[in-house]
This record gives structure tokens, C-alpha cells and sequence, in this order.
């Protein structure tokens, strides 16, 4: 019984001290650890957007006048074409002397054939091969190639308007250096335009029209600041795309005089304003203006693959070439 007793008593002591109880005293609550704070997801940053560059708008060149693709070639110079009539005589090779001298008679050549002509039946070839130099280019130059061909007659007017087609193949070799000669392109020359004065100070080929080494046509403006004194620039006319292997109608018109007095370059490829620029054509310094001069034909210098070994040939066609003093001139 006693031993009961003792139990029940023990019990009771632990219950009531599990409880809290007993002596009086109390124990302090056990404190909470506090809610985790919810976390609010970030938001992914939107990645910015690469600026789009701006594309620099390309200005259309605005020439004096329009003149449609399809033009005829005027029969003010000619009935049909250069070389059917008396103009043949106006223009000429001296080069081709030089070269049938030195047993070459492959760079000029005239062909008839009414199914290849631009207009008429017949056409000029001219061809450039590896080491063709002539006359005095052989002398001090001989790096330098040409096959061209300039009116016999200089011409004094200022005011000049020329047309003329060409013709290039698609395996035309876009060759040709801007070193080692004054003509600064890489690439071709394929139209010229030149100057004198009365002290036959020659200001060079005022504007050189040529086919780079992509086969695009560009044209280079010289503008004259000076005696020897000038400043040359580039400019893009048409791509090889545009102009391989089919006649392309070119018009130029050239005011001979300073940007002041109206001195001007345009040009039109396939009827196609392609180039309206006022610049210095002449210089004002006392230029005493004698005559002005086309030439066509090729004309480069070595190329560095020559060089090296390697050799090219280079065949293109001319016809319709023309000269006069307006547009009706030359197109109508």
C-alpha cells in the first residue's frame, strides 16, 4: 500500500512540473522564431535593344536634264556611226602606228557586223595585253598599257557635251595598279577627259571614268585648285552587274571653267542620272584656257599579279562615239 502511495505521489510531481506548476514558481514561455518574410520574386530584367545605326540617306544626283534609256543616237555627226561616215578621219591612233611598227596588230581592230554593233554595223575592238607599252611609255613608262584613241581636231569650246556606248565581257580581267604612275586609280581607264593651256600646261585627265578591280564603274573628279595643284575624289556610277556584257549608252556633259563660273561634270549611264558635281573643271589662277580633249579606249597600269608571272588580256568595244555643244548633239 505504502509502495502505492510513493508512485502516485511521483506522478503527480511530474505531472505537475511538466504543466508548469509547483513552488509556485513558472517557466518562461519558449519564444517563436518569427515567419520567414516571404520573398518577392525579381522581375528578369527586359534586355535592352541594340540601337538600330541610322543607314546615311543617299542623295539622288538632280542632273540639267532627263534623257531616257532608250535613246537613239543622233544623226547630227553621222548617219549611222563613227565609222561609216567621214568622222573616222576627225578621230585617231596614233598609237596604232606605233604598235603595227612594232609588229602588234591585235589593239585596234574594226569590226562589221550588224548583229553586234551597238548602232550601224560596225564597231572598234580594242585589246591590252601583258606588257603592251608603246611610243614613249616604253622609254620612261613601261609599266604602263594603253590602247586609246582621241579626236584629231582639239576643241576650244567650254561647254562640251559627248556620248558614247561601250561594251565589256563578263571575262573582262578587272586588272590594273595605282602605283608607279599620275592616273591614281586601281583598276582601268576606259574615258578621259583632259586640258591645256597656252603654255600647254597640261592639268592631266580633269576626270578619269574606269572599271575597278570589281568590275564596277566608278569615275575619279579632279578638282583643280592650282597650277600642279588638286584634289581628287571617287565617285560610284554603276555596278558590274549593271553593265557586263550589253552596250551601255554613256552621256557627259563638262563645262570647262571654276565651280564660280558654272563649272560642272554629268554624266548619264543607260539614261540613268548617275553623277551632277560643280567643281573646279578649270583653275583660277590665270589659266589662259586653250582646248579640251575625250580619249577611249583602255589604259592601266601593271598589275601586281603581272608581276609575278601571271598575264592578261583585256578586249572591249566602243561605237557611237559623238561630240558637239548640247544634248541634241549627241542623243536625241
Amino acid at each position: 500500500m505504502k509502495l502505492n502511495k510513493l508512485v502516485l505521489a511521483i506522478a503527480a510531481t511530474t505531472l505537475i512540473t511538466a504543466c508548469g506548476g509547483g513552488g509556485g514558481g513558472s517557466t518562461a514561455p519558449v519564444a517563436k522564431a518569427p515567419a520567414p518574410t516571404p520573398t518577392t520574386p525579381t522581375t528578369p530584367t527586359t534586355p535592352t535593344t541594340p540601337t538600330t545605326p541610322t543607314t546615311p540617306t543617299t542623295v539622288a544626283p538632280t542632273c540639267s536634264t532627263d534623257i531616257p534609256a532608250d535613246y537613239a543616237i543622233s544623226p547630227v555627226l553621222l548617219e549611222e556611226d563613227l565609222f561609216s561616215g567621214g568622222i573616222a578621219n576627225t578621230w585617231h591612233n596614233k598609237q596604232e602606228e606605233r604598235f603595227l611598227k612594232e609588229g602588234k596588230d591585235h589593239n585596234y581592230s574594226i569590226i562589221t557586223d550588224a548583229d553586234k554593233a551597238a548602232t550601224g554595223d560596225q564597231f572598234y575592238r580594242f585589246e591590252i595585253r601583258t606588257g603592251d607599252c608603246v611610243g614613249g611609255d616604253c622609254n620612261y613608262n613601261p609599266e604602263r598599257y594603253r590602247a586609246e584613241m582621241a579626236p584629231q581636231m582639239t576643241d576650244s569650246f567650254q561647254d562640251r557635251w559627248y556620248g558614247t556606248s561601250f561594251k565589256i565581257d563578263e571575262d573582262f580581267p578587272y586588272v590594273g595598279s595605282s602605283k608607279g604612275a599620275s592616273m591614281l586609280i586601281d583598276g582601268t581607264a576606259i574615258m578621259q577627259w583632259q586640258t591645256h593651256d597656252s603654255e600647254a600646261r597640261k592639268y592631266g585627265s580633269n576626270m578619269i571614268t574606269y572599271l575597278d578591280r570589281d568590275g564596277n564603274l566608278r569615275i575619279k573628279l579632279r578638282d583643280i585648285t592650282g597650277v600642279r595643284a588638286y584634289t581628287d575624289r571617287f565617285v560610284s556610277l554603276a555596278t558590274n552587274a549593271e553593265i557586263v556584257n550589253k552596250w551601255n549608252k554613256v552621256v557627259t556633259h563638262i563645262n570647262y571653267n571654276t565651280a564660280e563660273n558654272g563649272g560642272l561634270i554629268e554624266m548619264w549611264v543607260n539614261g540613268q542620272c548617275v553623277l551632277s558635281e560643280e567643281m573646279n573643271v578649270l583653275p583660277d589662277d590665270g589659266f589662259n584656257y586653250m582646248y579640251n580633249y575625250p580619249k577611249v579606249g583602255i589604259y592601266r597600269n601593271q598589275d601586281p599579279l603581272e608581276k609575278e608571272g601571271q598575264t592578261f588580256s583585256q578586249v572591249m568595244y566602243f561605237d557611237n562615239l559623238r561630240t558637239g555643244q548640247s544634248v541634241s548633239d549627241v542623243v536625241y
